[in-house]
């Protein structure tokens, strides 16, 4: 006995279910409608009729009629070492693998650890040899790097950090909002003197930090005093732990409350506090930046959160918009600023009185 598989539905069997052209259809199932109107209720029984059938378009046939390859560049930045030292990277990386999947996309990854790859034309050809459609970068470490891609005929999205001298398309966060939302949470729980661990880089993006939360204090008439802002070199739990031991050394008074600018310092300033037997939030309310594992901490932290899901979700949006030349492409210098907010936890509380005094 002979075994006949199933005839698998094609599009024109949608469009003589539905009652429409072959054409219509695949503008419905292919989202290529930009040159035709179709009501909603025309829509609705295309894809009524395609799930009756269980047709659904081919990605490899698409990708040939559009001359694309529906793959996509990522480069992530060259600090990412290990998931609790470099949490962002990480969880950048992992959204932006789900957002192009849900828009049926690959994506190939290009880890450049080395200054001599970010300096050449490596990054490019290594692209240029799996025929990706376009290029996502995280925190470019120059212009030139970002400009070669471009000069290559690549459309290119720029995340977190950009480098704002190349134009080009982008997605960043704003600081300010989640910063603002944290230090007047802990004023209107009583404190006055707040201590700051950030970066002390040049880049925009570090610095923006730390004037948002000087120019906050300044705003409401509190103090800034200068050895309780420790400005590191990196975002690290080493960091976090050297800058909060020196915090503990001052020889006055101590501050009651500090905000630490990296999920990873965090946890080193939670090192730093155990072995100096001081409790969170007994003895300091500590919030975090980040709230990638802030939640897991002990106690979990108070925490600004980055919409970095969004920022994965913006990027792929602005890369599709760009391949397929929609009005929403611009003029190649479209920038998305996207707002942190503040995550409260078990982290901070009032000041005690001995604190105060």
């Amino acid at each position: 006995m002979t075994l006949h598989k199933p005839r698998r539905a094609t599009s024109q069997d949608v469009a003589r279910h539905a009652r429409v052209s072959r054409a219509l259809v695949s503008g419905v199932l292919n989202g290529t409608m930009s040159t035709m109107r179709v009501s909603p209720t025309t829509r609705q029984r295309v894809l009524l009729a395609a799930t009756e059938l269980g047709y659904s378009p081919n990605p490899l046939a698409r990708a040939l009629q559009q001359q694309r390859s529906n793959v996509i560049g990522y480069v992530p930045r060259s600090s990412r070492r290990t998931p609790y030292e470099h949490p962002v990277p990480f969880i950048l990386g992992l959204h932006i693998a789900r957002a192009a999947m849900r828009r049926q996309l690959h994506v190939v990854e290009a880890s450049a650890e080395t200054a001599e790859a970010r300096k050449s034309d490596e990054l490019v050809r290594f692209m240029r040899e799996r025929r990706v459609d376009g290029v996502i970068l995280d925190s470019p470490e120059s212009a030139a790097e970002v400009q070669r891609f471009i000069d290559d005929g690549l459309p290119v999205i720029q995340l977190i950090r950009p480098r704002s001298d190349v134009d080009s398309p982008t997605v960043v966060v704003d600081a300010d909002p989640g910063i603002s939302e944290a230090l007047r949470h802990l004023i209107e729980l009583g404190h006055r003197n707040i201590a700051f661990i950030g970066h002390g880089g040049a880049h925009p993006v570090d610095r923006a930090r730390l004037d948002c939360f000087t120019s906050n204090l300044h705003a409401r008439g509190l103090p800034v005093r200068t050895d309780w802002l420790r400005l590191v070199a990196d975002y690290d739990i080493a960091a976090g732990n050297t800058a909060m031991s020196a915090l503990l050394a001052l020889p006055e008074d101590r501050p009651t409350a500090l905000l630490a600018t990296g999920d990873n310092l965090a946890v080193g300033v939670l090192q730093a506090l155990y072995a100096a037997d001081v409790r969170v939030p007994r003895d300091l309310s500590l919030i975090s930046y980040d709230d990638i594992f802030a939640a897991h901490l002990a106690p979990p932290l108070t925490s600004v959160a980055q919409p970095l899901e969004e920022v994965a979700e913006r990027a792929l949006a602005l890369l599709t918009a760009a391949l397929e030349s929609t009005p929403d492409a611009g003029a190649g210098s479209a920038i998305v600023s996207l707002p942190t907010r503040l995550i409260v936890r078990d982290s901070t509380r009032s000041p005690s009185r001995r604190q105060e005094g």
